[in-house]
Parts: C-alpha cells; structure tokens; sequence
C-alpha cells in the first residue's frame, strides 16, 4: 500500500480582507468607532493576527501580511489598510490625522463575511478578541 499525501490547497487572506471581516463582524456588534490616538490598536491588531496565524493552516488560509508590534504608532501597513477601506466606502476617518476610524453596519454588512477566505466564524472569533483586549479611548 502506498500512502499518498494530499496537498491542501489554500486561499490567499490579505490585510484588507481581514479588516473587512473583523470590522464588519464589529459593526453588527455595534462598535462604532475605532480609535487609532494611540498605539493600543496596533496592539489589539498583534493580538488578533497571532491567533490567525495559528489558525490559518486548519482554516486553509495563506497570509500575505504580517502584522507586528511597531515602534511608533500605528504601522505604515494599516494605515494603508484603513486608507484603501476608506476610499472603498467600509469605513470612513474622522479627519487627516487619522484619530478615530467610523464602522458603519450598512458600508460593512454582516454578508461580507461569506465572500471573504476563512470561515465566518473565524471572523466572529478574531472580534471576541479584538473586543476583549481594545479598550476605547
């Protein structure tokens, strides 16, 4: 008998479609404004990516971001993020110096999630942790 291996394949998930899905899975939780004054969210965002990496094999997900702790603020790489989220209309920022981030239950409705890689409930996951550790400002 010869034992084969099956290569799983996977999805490629990238920044933008991670924040689409955990910022919609927060507006239909009712969270309406995310602030990023402070660091606080980049660490909350560590938080969440940890456990998405540990959970991107099982949820067959290939990253093609990293997120990490940064030294001054909010990365260069989620500002970007929010910047395209913004100019697509799923989130809107109160003002040029990126202070709050405004999550709208109808610019990120909760069908969203079934177009994006990984399982809803992945995303329902990475909110209970977004939302255990963000303290708003």
């Amino acid at each position: 008998m010869v034992a084969t291996t099956e290569a799983l394949s996977t999805t490629p998930l990238s920044l933008n479609q991670l924040l689409t899905g955990l910022f919609s899975v927060l507006a239909q939780r009712g969270v309406s404004t995310i602030s990023i004054r402070t660091d606080r969210v980049d660490e909350v965002l560590v938080q969440v990516y940890n456990e998405l990496e540990k959970r991107a094999a099982e949820e067959q997900l290939e990253l093609t971001f990293q997120i990490r702790r940064g030294l001054h603020g909010t990365s260069s790489q989620l500002r970007k993020a929010l910047k395209l989220a913004a100019l697509r209309d799923r989130v809107s920022i109160d003002n040029p110096e990126y202070q709050d981030v405004r999550l709208s239950a109808t610019k990120l409705p909760y069908e969203h999630l079934c177009r994006l890689p990984g399982t809803a409930d992945l995303y329902k996951d990475l909110a209970d942790i977004f939302l255990s550790s963000y303290e708003p400002e």
